[in-house]
C-alpha cells in the first residue's frame, strides 16, 4: 500500500493503494525509452457521466463538447452522443472513458460505439496527442492577451462555436480561454480551451482588464470558471507578477 486512510478513531485502516493499468505503464516505459518523453492520447471531446436509469439501464459517457478540427469532430461525434464502448469494452463513466483513451498510443485507430437518440453507431477515431488539442489554431487575436500561459479574449458567438462552448444564461460579458500552453500555470490548474472565467481571486470578472486587475502583483490566485453547465474552482500558481500600467491624469 502507498496510502492508508483512517476515516475515524474507531475505524480500521481502509488500505487505499495507488496504481495505474499495466498496459498504460508499459506504453509509458516504451515511449520513454524510444523518445524520452510521454505523449497522452486524446480524442478531442469532453464528457460527463450518463448513469443508468430504468428507461436506459446502460450507463455511458455523454459528450458535452467537441473541439473543432479534433479527431472526434472528424469522426462525426456530436454533442449529446453517449459513448457506451471503446474497442468493444463497455464504458460506464466519463472517467472510465478517459482511462481507456489514455491507454492507447497516439495515432491509434479506436472504435467508439455511441448512442444517438434511439440509434447505436460505430465511429472510428484516430487518437491525437493532447498537446495538439490543448491549443487550437486560433492565433492570438488583437483583442486577446496572455495570462498564466493561456490566451484569453472576450467571448463571441463565433469563438464559442469553434470551441463548442455553451455559455451560462445571462447577458453579461464573459472572458473566454482560447488556448492553454502545455506545462503552464493554467494547464497545471486543469483549465482548458473553452472554459469561461467568472471570477479571479474572488473578484467577478467580465473583461480582460478585470482579470489582470484581480491578479495583479500575485504569484498565485484562484479562478472560478464555467465548463459544460457547471462552475468549478482552479488554483493557479507560478504566475508572473504583472502590474497594470498606471494611468496619468493630465487634467
Amino acid at each position: 500500500n502507498t496510502a492508508i486512510f483512517n476515516p475515524g478513531p474507531q475505524a480500521s485502516h481502509a488500505g487505499i493503494s495507488l496504481a495505474i493499468p499495466a498496459n498504460m505503464a508499459r506504453r509509458i516505459v516504451d515511449e520513454l525509452l524510444q523518445t524520452g518523453r510521454v505523449s497522452r492520447a486524446a480524442i478531442g471531446a469532453s464528457t460527463q457521466d450518463r448513469p443508468a436509469t430504468n428507461n436506459n439501464p446502460r450507463p455511458g459517457a455523454e459528450v458535452m463538447r467537441v473541439i473543432a478540427n479534433s479527431p472526434a469532430e472528424t469522426a462525426g461525434l456530436r454533442r449529446g452522443d453517449v459513448i457506451i464502448a471503446v474497442d468493444g469494452e463497455p464504458v460506464a463513466s466519463s472517467e472510465e472513458l478517459r482511462g481507456m483513451v489514455l491507454t492507447r498510443v497516439v495515432g491509434a485507430k479506436t472504435q467508439i460505439r455511441v448512442e444517438r437518440g434511439s440509434a447505436v453507431r460505430e465511429l472510428t477515431i484516430r487518437t491525437r496527442d493532447i498537446r495538439d488539442l490543448s491549443a487550437p489554431d486560433l492565433g492570438v487575436p488583437s483583442d486577446a492577451t496572455e495570462w498564466g500561459g493561456m490566451v484569453i479574449a472576450p467571448f463571441t458567438p463565433e469563438r464559442a462555436a469553434r470551441l463548442g462552448v455553451i455559455p451560462p444564461e445571462g447577458e453579461q460579458p464573459f472572458v473566454l480561454i482560447l488556448a492553454v500552453a502545455p506545462a503552464s500555470p493554467g494547464a497545471a490548474a486543469g483549465l482548458e480551451p473553452g472554459d469561461i472565467l467568472m471570477a479571479v481571486g474572488g473578484s467577478p470578472v467580465q473583461t480582460i482588464e478585470d482579470v489582470l486587475r484581480a491578479a495583479q502583483g500575485r504569484r498565485a490566485t484562484t479562478a472560478r470558471f464555467w465548463r459544460e453547465g457547471a462552475t468549478a474552482i482552479a488554483a493557479l500558481a507560478g504566475l508572473e507578477r504583472r502590474n497594470l500600467p498606471q494611468t496619468r491624469d493630465d487634467g
